[in-house]
């Protein structure tokens, strides 16, 4: 037997077109999976199985179809042959594993407080960007370098854009009341107006007014700090005091916005490289392999690319347990059952769809 080829340009685009609706599928699904109570490490890990499984089956069933041929090995004739073939081995498996850190630098991101909106636009268009770039200088003569570039201008255009929208967007929380230490010094002053309109209180009302205005300013991260310098600001507050809180905090919220975006950035260059070190495992386009050496099929390399991707996705999952918002361990994700097969769904279409687009 031999894997199954796709030799026809129709049935290709064809196949590109059903990716594209499976990729744009999966991540509905996983923002379902958020909906519910459970660690978002615990779903990432079952998302990164149902990946893996789905490149498993692909590879022992659609990877052994077809007559037999020695230019189209099977997926365990290629399994092995990895003394031979271990270059583009290791080529697939450095995709799988650049894929894996550009999910953790969302994750990251998104935790630093960038907006989902601004992150997916900067990392798919660098993506597109840089995975054309490289894809198109390995096989010029099969593009249209009018057509792509084209493209990419636009997708460049969404960074700037949407870089730009999420430093605006910030800007107007910080001018919010809730986001402004002048507004929080405002309401001291109205209530301490109300307290003294109102005539002298006992001891226990005063701590409770005291408690009350001490609660509103409570915040989190880095602005715990601002927010405590603030505690004893009433009616007549220092205006340059005031201002000085406002400069404090205004820097510490724009530093949080470019850390998040270089974070994302950075996540978007690692997307970009996936694909081209995938083309490369297939092809050989520097000619690693010793001659003689049958290249990669689409399906063992899909299998190598799910491997590191699964693998990462559990060693940085497993480091990353005993920090963050909700602290865990292995075996309270073992135990966790919530919602693990919508997750592990999610894994499998998203695999689908790569495999696809593969």
């Amino acid at each position: 037997t031999m894997p199954l080829v796709v030799t026809s340009p129709a049935v290709g685009i064809a196949l590109l077109l059903g990716a594209l609706v499976i990729l744009g599928t999966w991540p509905a699904m996983m923002d379902i999976c958020t909906l519910y109570k459970r660690n978002d490490i615990h779903t990432f890990l079952d998302y990164a199985t149902g990946d893996f499984a789905f490149a498993v089956i692909a590879a022992l069933t659609l990877g052994s179809l077809g007559a037999a041929s020695p230019d189209n090995p099977t997926f365990f004739t290629q399994l092995g042959d990895m003394g031979r073939n271990w270059p583009s081995v290791i080529s697939t498996l450095a995709g799988g594993a650049l894929l894996m850190f550009g999910n953790l630098t969302l994750q990251i991101a998104l935790t630093m407080g960038t907006s989902l909106g601004v992150i997916l636009p900067i990392q798919g268009a660098l993506c597109v960007i840089i995975s054309t770039t490289i894809n198109y200088s390995l096989s010029p003569e099969n593009n249209d370098a009018t057509l792509l570039f084209s493209g990419m201008f636009f997708f460049l255009l969404a960074i700037v854009l949407s870089s730009l929208a999420e430093v605006k967007y910030k800007g107007y929380l910080r001018r919010m009341n809730r986001e402004h230490p002048k507004g929080i010094a405002v309401r001291r002053a109205e209530r301490k107006a109300q307290h003294d309109s109102a005539g002298p209180a006992s001891d226990g009302e005063d701590e409770e007014v005291e408690s009350a205005s001490e609660t509103d300013s409570v915040s989190s991260g880095n602005e715990d700090a601002t927010e405590a310098s603030l505690a004893d600001i009433t009616g007549d507050t220092d205006a340059e005091v005031v201002e000085q809180a406002v400069e404090k905090r205004a820097t510490l919220q724009s530093n949080k916005v470019v850390k998040g975006l270089l974070v994302a950035s950075s996540g978007g260059v690692a997307f970009g490289f996936f694909s081209p070190l995938f083309n490369i495992g297939v092809n050989d386009h520097f000619h690693w392999l010793p001659e003689g050496t049958v290249h990669l099929t689409g399906w063992t390399a899909n299998f190598f690319f799910a491997l590191s991707f699964w693998f990462w996705a559990h060693v940085t999952g497993v480091a990353r347990m005993s920090g963050g918002p909700k602290p865990t361990d292995f075996g309270a994700y073992v135990k966790d059952g919530n919602k693990r097969g919508l997750a592990f769904a999610t894994g499998v279409v998203c695999g689908f769809g790569n495999t696809l687009q593969f």
